[in-house]
């Protein structure tokens, strides 16, 4: 299977509401879509979403790499492109074409079903977090996120303080704190989080603060997870020799293809580590893809799934759906969208067989 052409499109795709993080308040996402078709017809479709904070790469830098990877990969085999060196250590600057290529090569498989996420709980202006619960609690969820780090300690023990007492039997909520606490913030944090209705802390120090971090998960009431600390096996291997965490968080762009996502989940078991999986900042694409690897590889760990950015953006296809706090996939056949529904801030093509210009060809091969 040869390479026949590439469409690579910067997207821009605001969201319902603003979505608000230890590393600012996002309120569109700037993502990097990219399309292949092989020459025995097949299509493949990936995406790459960084975020500043959290990815060492910008969009910028993503857009570059993906147009000098399309310019010289056309015309090539396609397990040529696969098998090349990584143009860097960031999996956020080559996600989207490695996972259109493999999408289009048959590598993720052809699964149907039902995820269950995680339900972000972000309180709207006016609003308590005891109704802000109830409220995503209406949507079918029964594991809930909350975000600290970006208020003051103080308000972030009030604000979960009342969350655990709203919470109904087998309910619980993940706390995640994108790297925004201190060594003593975090201790403090963690007194209040009762263990029966406190899933997990995520990422309280810096990313690689291994020492610290074990420090803490050693008097932890609660499981620590890192998110922005895992990037490879090296740090799966810290992560799993320090004792900084018993869980890790892993995502598709992170990791920069299904191919090392699926090392890293092994390698991760074999270290007796823990996986949840799942992008809260991706569009379908995605988080489409990341479902996918759930039902296939981690769906025995049993643990939500956080693939969930798809239901931030303001326009969503009908591939991904969504129900009683499920990711619900279905098998479809490729299919053409319009890309008025979307603002593509700029476009590239490569290869004799372009699309017509209203549209840009995404391919579903489940």
């Amino acid at each position: 299977m040869r390479i026949e052409s590439i469409q690579a499109h910067r997207m821009l795709l605001p969201l319902h509401e603003p979505y608000h993080l230890s590393y600012g308040t996002i309120e569109a996402l700037d993502s990097v879509w990219v399309c292949v078709r092989l020459d025995n017809g097949a299509i493949g479709c990936g995406e790459s979403t960084p975020l500043p904070g959290y990815s060492p790469s910008t969009t910028d830098t993503v857009w570059a790499t993906t147009n000098d990877m399309a310019r010289t990969s056309i015309g090539k085999k396609v397990s040529e492109v696969l098998g090349a060196p990584l143009p860097g250590s960031d999996g956020f600057l080559f996600a989207a074409l490695r996972t259109a290529l493999e999408e289009a090569a048959g590598l993720i498989p052809n699964i149907a079903g039902t995820v269950p996420l995680v339900g972000l709980t972000q309180e709207r202006q006016g609003e308590t977090p005891a109704a802000a619960l109830r409220r995503v609690r209406g949507a079918g969820y029964w594991v809930f996120k909350i975000k600290v780090g970006f208020s003051p300690l103080q308000q972030d023990i009030e604000r979960l303080t009342a969350f655990q007492a709203d919470l109904h039997d087998g309910e619980r909520i993940r706390v995640d704190a994108n790297q925004a606490l201190s060594d003593q913030q975090a201790r403090i944090l963690l007194k209040y989080c009762l263990p029966e209705k406190i899933e997990l802390l995520e990422q309280p120090l810096p990313a690689c603060a291994w020492t610290d971090c074990a420090r803490i998960a050693q008097q932890s009431p609660i499981p620590i997870m890192l998110d922005e600390s895992i990037t490879d096996v090296k740090s799966l291997e810290a992560a799993a020799h320090t004792g900084a965490g018993k869980i890790v968080k892993l995502k598709l762009m992170k990791q920069g293809g299904i191919t090392q996502l699926r090392e890293m989940v092994a390698h991760a078991k074999k270290l007796g580590l823990e996986v949840v999986l799942g992008n809260g900042v991706a569009g379908w694409i995605d988080n489409r893809h990341e479902g996918i690897f759930w039902l296939k590889y981690l769906r025995d760990m049993g643990r939500a799934g956080e693939m969930n950015g798809y239901l931030k953006i303001q326009q969503r296809p009908s591939e991904v759906e969504f129900a009683n706090g499920c990711l619900s996939l279905t098998a479809m056949a490729p299919r053409s969208f319009d890309r008025r529904h979307y603002v593509a801030t700029a476009s590239t093509t490569y290869g004799p067989r372009a699309a017509r210009e209203e549209e840009i060809p995404l391919a579903l091969a489940v």
